[in-house]
Order: structure tokens, then C-alpha cells, then sequence
């Protein structure tokens, strides 16, 4: 079968798309499919945390607001970061700096500035920062994804190790069968 006249093409499903876009246009403004992506990914976090700091006594508007912050800090520390490491071109196109439609943010600078803003936030809030912490990453990250696939690793659904899956390798366990007829509590 010829796949070249697809621009995405999920080979184990037989499945392809033609003619896809990287972007829509809102009033004349691109929006990129992944920006669309990110922006939902963040707004589900900020919803999962919120609702787990919650359920455990706080008060939610701490977290909305921190997501305030911390969301518009990040984006400016990963854009300043990426600037850092690119000096030696943007010395020389200096109005291209805030230029974020070209692209050019690191995730590194996003995450440190994320965090250093936690902690600014927690010391005039008086709130405790492992607390905020804990929801905004522990909860969110890694309960939706246990849940999601009901165990630790996938083996016991799919017959290979997570390790197979990043290599691109998708063989059979010679004890597939049997980790399958096992349930496997994520909370254990």
C-alpha cells in the first residue's frame, strides 16, 4: 500500500488522513493544532488539580489562581530561555525576541519558571508549597495515566514492557496470556 498520499498514516490501524492542515484560522488569526492540544492539556490540569487540592480541604481558587501566574510566567521563561541559547541570533534581530508566532520555547525555562513562580506564589499566600505541589503534578500526571491503563506498566495489557514500547518494538510476551487473565490495581 502506497502512503504517500497520506499525511498522517497509522500503519497497525490501516488508517490515514489526506489533506490535513497544521492550523485553523480564527478571524483571520492561525491557530496551530498542537497550540489547540496544549492549551486543552493545560486547562484539564488545572481542572484535575483543583478539584484533588479540593477534596483535600483547600481551597481550590489557590490553584486557579496560581495557574493564572504560572501558565503566562512559564510561557515568557521558556520564550527567554530559548532567547538565551539563540543569542547570537537574536542580538542581531532584537525585534524578533517576543515574536512567539515564529516559535522558539524550551520546555526547560518553562518549567523552571513555572516552579520558581510556585514558590513566589506560596510565600506571599502563606499556602504551603509541597501541598500545591502535590496536586498540581503528582495527581495529575500520573493518577489520570494509572487509571487509564488500569495498572503500573503494559505488559499486562498489551504483551510488551513500556521500555519495548519507546523502542518502537511491539512483540509478543511469551507470558501475555496469563498477565492478561490477572487484573492489576493501579493503587498498589
Amino acid at each position: 500500500m502506497n502512503t504517500d498520499n497520506y499525511d498522517i498514516y497509522f500503519p497497525h490501524l490501516g488508517i490515514g488522513v489526506e489533506h490535513l492542515g497544521n492550523s485553523i484560522s480564527v478571524f483571520g488569526f492561525r491557530i496551530a493544532y498542537y497550540g489547540i492540544i496544549i492549551g486543552i492539556g493545560m486547562l484539564m490540569g488545572v481542572l484535575i488539580a483543583s478539584f484533588d487540592y479540593k477534596r483535600r480541604g483547600q481551597k481550590s481558587e489557590d490553584i486557579e489562581d496560581l495557574a493564572l501566574y504560572s501558565i503566562i510566567f512559564a510561557i515568557l521563561g521558556a520564550r527567554a530561555y530559548y532567547v538565551i541559547f539563540e543569542w547570537d541570533y537574536y542580538s542581531q534581530h532584537l525585534g524578533e525576541i517576543l515574536n512567539l508566532r515564529q516559535g522558539g520555547l524550551a520546555i526547560y525555562g518553562g518549567i523552571l519558571t513555572g516552579i520558581l513562580c510556585c514558590v513566589i506564589f506560596c510565600y506571599r499566600r502563606k499556602v504551603k508549597f509541597f501541598s500545591i505541589a502535590d496536586s498540581a503534578s503528582h495527581r495529575t500526571a500520573h493518577r489520570p495515566l494509572g487509571k487509564l491503563f488500569q495498572c503500573r506498566g503494559l505488559r499486562p495489557l498489551y504483551g510488551f514492557t513500556a521500555r519495548d514500547a519507546d523502542q518502537g518494538i511491539h512483540r509478543k510476551s511469551e507470558h501475555a496470556e496469563r498477565e492478561r487473565a490477572h487484573t492489576c490495581d493501579p493503587d498498589r
